[in-house]
């Protein structure tokens, strides 16, 4: 049995769209500040500390608003609900093919747009490819290919360093 290959294509165009989201992730389970205030004091108490220790070497523990540290541990900011965000995602395709019995071809682009779930992140991606058939004889053919790819990624400090990474510290 022999199936022949079609010798025309007539030309057509496809266009898809998608958006969709990406969702934040799970926050994880933290101390509020009275929770990290009975933590802080029953590892000082364990190091041998007693409350009069405590309040002398922490003034920030006891509520001195004067402390320069105060207002660091003094605060429930959520830091979890502030850089993590629900990101929006959009996906554009346009596909071309044709040709007849000398040539066929197919042509395709695209692009990508991403925000990232940590706030400030972000992906975008253009792409393009072409591709055909040449038919030079009827036992000869020319394949050519062809794949063009740009993308830009910006990804705010995620490093190791607890003071600039905003994902550690809001852990």
């Amino acid at each position: 049995m022999n199936t022949e290959k079609e010798s025309e294509t007539s030309t057509s165009i496809k266009v898809n769209a998608y958006t969709g989201l990406s969702l934040a992730p799970k926050a994880q389970s933290v101390m509020d500040v009275n929770q990290y205030r009975d933590y802080f004091r029953s590892i000082m108490h364990s190091e041998g500390m007693t409350d009069d220790d405590i309040s002398a070497n922490f003034p920030w523990f006891v509520g001195n608003t004067g402390s320069i540290d105060y207002h660091k541990y003094n605060n429930n900011t959520d830091w979890q609900k502030e850089i993590f965000q629900t990101a929006l995602l959009n996906k554009f395709h346009i596909f071309l093919k044709g040709g007849d019995d000398i040539a066929t071809y197919n042509i395709s682009t695209g692009y990508l747009n991403q925000q990232g779930s940590f706030d400030g992140s972000k992906y975008s991606r253009y792409n393009l490819r072409i591709n055909g058939r040449i038919n030079i004889t009827d036992k000869f053919s020319v394949t050519p290919n062809g794949k063009l790819s740009l993308s830009d990624t910006y990804i705010p400090e995620q490093g190791g360093n607890f003071n600039t990474n905003p994902i550690l510290a809001a852990l």
